[in-house]
């Protein structure tokens, strides 16, 4: 059964996983993973190919449903669809692109191109995923204005 990333972290002596850190080099990305102990490789192989497969479904999923929920959130959000509903997409696509080169570099022959750019690949996973949670913040926002506005607009007053 895989460990948990904690568990992985205080078994290696290393707290950080390649795909929570952008901007790894080449050097790095290439010293991590010979410096794996032995029996460390294969659980990190396990989690990439298990957990790492499920978890950008969920929250990709998290994020379209909520863009979708909150989409009245923007003005005239019919316009903005091109420009909104991408990114988590974008994201998670990212998301898939670094586990598959986590999972090379992991096998019997890693390249040292994708060890070159992997900090390249993890950061366009955070600012997509930063950007992500910006839009739905603006959604959550201009959504509760609008709903607070509503209600204003729509409450009576007695005088008294």
């Amino acid at each position: 059964m895989p460990i948990g990333i904690y568990q992985f972290s205080q078994k290696q002596g290393d707290p950080t996983m390649l795909d929570l850190k952008p901007g790894w080099s080449g050097e790095k990305v290439t010293g991590y993973i010979q410096s794996l102990q032995p029996d460390a490789k294969p659980e990190l192989f396990k989690m990439y190919t298990i957990y790492d497969r499920i978890y950008p479904i969920l929250y990709g999923s998290f994020f379209i449903i909520a863009l979708i929920y909150y989409r009245k959130g923007f003005n005239n959000y019919h316009k903005w669809v091109a420009f909104i509903f991408p990114w988590p997409i974008l994201m998670v696509a990212a998301d898939y692109i670094e586990n598959q080169c986590i999972l090379q570099l992991l096998g019997e022959n890693p390249d040292p191109l994708i060890a070159d750019n992997l900090g390249m690949i993890t950061a366009i996973k955070w600012i997509t995923g930063i950007i992500a949670v910006i839009i739905l913040v603006i959604g959550i926002y201009g959504y509760r204005k609008k709903k607070q506005h509503f209600i204003a607009g729509n409450s009576t007053t007695t005088k008294g």
